[in-house]
C-alpha cells in the first residue's frame, strides 16, 4: 500500500481527484510526525482524524487490558480494524512505548523549482505562445514534546510570458503563501495556548470547520466527520487556516475551547505586499467558543461563532461559508441602519458516540443571520466481518439530502460498496423562469455510486467504479460516469497500471491511460504515463490526478480530443536532499482546426532540502 492508497482509505475517497492540496499536506506531515497510540489520550486519538469514534473506544479498552499495542499486526485483530486498515494507519502512528518527554526536535525544508510551457496553435506553430515560471518557499517546526511549538513557513512563485516573437513579458511576482504558528502547553499540559495560524474542526461542521471535507461522502467511513479541535496549521499550499490567538482547556472531562481571529487577514497582507489588493479585500473579526464532555464512550459538544465582516459600502457577505460546512440558504447578516459592520451570530450542539458498536453523530445549527441546519449520521461496525453500513441526513433550508452506504468485503482481497443519495434542492428567490416573472423549481436529483475492488499480493489490484446522477426535473441534466483501474505489482518495486474512464452528460467522454512505475523505498521513484482522450462536452470533463513536484497536487480536467503523456521522477540522492521532476506533452490533433486547442509542452524542476 502507498501512502496515497492510505489517505483514500482514511478519508474514506473514492480516489485521489476527491482530496483536497491542504488535506494532502496535513497527512503527509503526519506521515513524518506519527502519533503513538500507546500515550495518547482519548481526546487526542480522536482528534487526530484517523480514527472513528467505535475505534477508539476499542483501542483504549484493549490498551487497558493487554497493555501496549507491540505492531501493526496487533492493532488488526482489535476490534473496528483489519489488515488493510492497520496498514493505512502504520504510516501515521507509532507503536511501543511513550517517547521520551522534554526533547527539543526541530525539522524543516526549504525548496526551489523552475518549470516551463510552450504551446502552439495547428495553423501557426511558429507563433506559439511560452511561459516560464518558478516557485520557492521553506518551512521550519521547532518544538519541545507536547510543549512548546513554533513552526514558520513561506512560499513564493514568479512567472513570465512571451507570445509569438515577442519579447518576455513578467506576469507574477509575488509572495503566494505565509504562515506562522505557535503553541505552548501549560499545566501539565492541560492548557495549550495558540497564536498564529491554527485550524478549527469541531463537531460536523456546521458552525466551525475550516480547510477540506468531504461535502459528497460515498463511504461508510467519510459519512461522520473526525473534528480536530483546535490545531497549529504551517501550510505551503495556500492560506486556510484561521488567524489569530487561542486556547483548549482541559479539565478533567471537560475540553473547553475559545478563539479570536481575523478572517481573510492572510489575502489583505499578501494583497498588500504584492501589490494586487482589492477594493473587497478587507478583513473581519471572527470569535469562538467551545465546551465539549467526553466520556469513555460519547462526547457532547457545544460551539458559538460570532462574526464581523465590514460593510465597505457593498451587500454584506456571508461570511459563515468560510468556517461552516453549509451556511444555507444565503440569508446572510445582519446588518443595521447606518451600520459598517454586518455580524452573524452561530451556535450549534454536536454529539458523537459509541453504542454497541455503532457510531453516532448528530449536529444542530442556527442563530442570528444564520439558518437552521441538522445533520445526523450513524454507522455500523464490521457485521460478520464483512458487512457494515451508514446512513446521514442532512437539512439546510437550501437543500435537503439523505445518503445511504453498504460496503462489503471478504479476506479473499474483494470488496463492494453502493452508495444513493437523495437530494432536494430549494430553488433561489431571485431565480425566474425567463420571459414569465415565475419562480424556477427547485432540483430534486438520485445519484447512485456503485464500486467494486479486487486486491491481491501486496501491490496489485483491480478497481471498478460506476456512478450515475439522475436529475428528476430534467432527465437530460443526468450523468454518467464510469472508471476501471488496473494495477499489478511485481519483484516488489515495478508496477504496472492502466485507467479507462467514461462519462456522459449530454455527450459522451472518455480518458485513457496507461502508467510504468518504478519506486524503490525511500530513494527513488518514476511513473511513465501516456494516454488519449476524447470529451466534447465540458459537463462531462474528467479528472485525472497526475504525478507532479512537491507543493503542485495537479489534478487536470481533461477536455477535447487528443493525446498526454508525462514522466516523473523522484530521487533522494542524500539523506536530507530530494530532486524532483516532471515533463508532459499534450496535443490535440483529433480536433476540428477550428476549435483546436494549441499543443502544450511543460517541465518542471525543483530541489528540496530538508534539515
Amino acid at each position: 500500500m502507498t501512502l496515497m492508497e492510505a489517505i483514500i482509505l482514511i478519508l474514506g475517497a473514492a480516489s485521489a481527484e476527491e482530496i483536497g492540496e491542504h488535506e494532502m499536506e496535513r497527512f503527509v506531515w503526519l506521515n513524518a510526525h506519527p502519533l503513538n497510540i500507546n500515550s495518547a489520550s482519548r481526546r487526542e486519538l480522536s482528534e487526530s482524524g484517523l480514527f472513528s469514534d467505535f475505534q477508539v473506544a476499542a483501542l483504549l479498552d484493549y490498551i487497558s487490558v493487554t497493555g501496549s499495542v507491540l505492531s501493526r499486526r496487533e492493532l488488526a485483530v482489535i476490534d473496528g480494524f483489519d489488515e488493510e486498515i492497520a496498514e493505512a494507519l502504520a504510516f501515521f502512528v507509532s507503536f511501543g512505548n511513550a517517547p521520551e518527554r522534554g526533547r527539543w526536535h526541530y525539522d524543516g525544508r526549504i525548496y526551489s523549482g523552475g518549470s516551463g510551457a510552450w504551446s502552439a496553435g495547428p495553423e501557426s506553430p511558429g507563433a506559439g505562445s511560452a511561459e516560464a515560471s518558478g516557485i520557492y518557499g521553506a518551512d521550519c517546526r521547532v518544538s519541545c514534546g507536547e510543549k512548546y511549538e513554533f513552526g514558520l513557513a513561506g512560499a513564493g512563485a514568479w512567472s513570465r510570458k512571451r507570445t509569438g516573437t515577442g519579447v518576455w513579458q513578467p506576469v507574477r511576482n509575488e509572495l503566494s503563501a505565509l504562515s506562522v504558528s505557535s503553541s505552548v502547553a501549560l499545566v501539565e499540559n492541560r492548557l495549550r495556548l495558540y497564536a498564529g495560524d491554527f485550524n478549527m474542526r469541531f463537531g460536523q461542521g456546521l458552525t466551525a470547520w475550516n480547510t477540506m471535507a468531504l461535502d459528497d461522502p460515498s463511504s461508510v467511513n467519510s459519512l461522520i466527520r473526525r473534528p480536530t479541535g483546535i490545531k497549529t496549521s504551517r501550510s505551503l499550499t495556500g492560506n486556510y487556516a484561521h488567524t489569530g490567538l487561542g486556547a483548549a482547556l482541559e479539565l478533567g472531562q471537560f475540553t473547553f475551547s475559545a478563539a479570536a481571529t481575523v478572517t481573510d487577514v492572510k489575502k489583505v497582507l499578501l494583497g498588500q505586499l504584492n501589490s494586487s489588493r482589492g477594493k473587497n479585500d478587507v478583513a473581519g473579526l471572527l470569535g469562538l467558543l467551545n465546551c465539549n464532555w467526553w466520556h469513555r464512550r460519547f462526547s457532547l459538544g457545544f460551539t458559538s461563532v460570532v462574526t464581523g465582516m465590514p460593510s465597505s459600502g457593498h451587500p454584506a457577505r456571508e461570511s459563515g461559508a468560510k468556517i461552516g460546512a453549509g451556511t444555507g440558504d444565503g440569508t446572510g447578516a445582519v446588518q443595521h441602519a447606518g451600520s459598517r459592520w454586518s455580524c452573524t451570530a452561530d451556535f450549534s450542539v454536536d454529539f458523537r458516540g459509541c453504542f454497541g458498536g455503532f457510531d453516532l453523530a448528530s449536529d444542530l445549527a442556527g442563530g442570528i443571520g444564520m439558518p437552521f441546519r441538522v445533520i445526523v449520521s450513524a454507522t455500523s461496525p464490521q457485521l460478520a466481518d464483512h458487512f457494515k453500513a451508514g446512513a446521514s441526513l442532512r437539512y439546510s433550508p437550501s437543500q435537503h439530502i439523505a445518503l445511504f452506504v453498504s460496503e462489503f468485503s471478504v479476506r479473499s482481497g474483494h470488496s463492494a460498496s453502493l452508495s444513493l443519495r437523495l437530494r432536494h434542492v430549494a430553488p433561489k428567490a431571485n431565480e425566474v423562469v425567463s420571459g414569465s416573472g415565475r419562480k424556477l423549481p427547485g432540483t430534486n436529483d438520485v445519484r447512485a455510486d456503485a464500486r467494486y475492488r479486487f486486491r491481491w499480493g501486496e501491490s496489485s489490484f483491480a478497481a471498478l467504479r460506476i456512478r450515475e446522477n439522475i436529475d428528476i426535473n430534467d432527465l437530460s441534466a443526468s450523468a454518467f460516469s464510469c472508471r476501471s483501474d488496473v494495477s499489478v505489482g511485481y519483484a516488489g518495486v515495478w508496477a504496472s497500471a492502466a485507467s479507462v474512464s467514461f462519462s456522459h452528460s449530454g455527450e459522451w467522454g472518455m480518458a485513457a491511460f496507461v502508467e510504468e512505475s518504478c519506486r524503490l523505498t525511500g530513494t527513488l521513484s518514476a511513473y511513465l504515463r501516456a494516454g488519449l482522450f476524447s470529451v466534447d462536452n465540458w459537463a462531462g470533463r474528467i479528472y485525472v490526478y497526475e504525478h507532479d513536484i512537491q507543493g503542485r497536487f495537479n489534478v487536470p480536467a481533461i477536455y477535447g480530443r487528443g493525446v498526454w503523456g508525462s514522466l516523473f521522477v523522484s530521487w533522494k540522492f542524500f539523506r536530507a536532499g530530494k530532486l524532483s521532476a516532471r515533463l508532459a506533452w499534450w496535443s490535440y490533433p483529433f480536433m476540428l482546426p477550428a476549435a483546436r486547442k494549441p499543443d502544450k509542452l511543460e517541465a518542471r524542476l525543483m530541489l528540496a532540502l530538508k534539515f
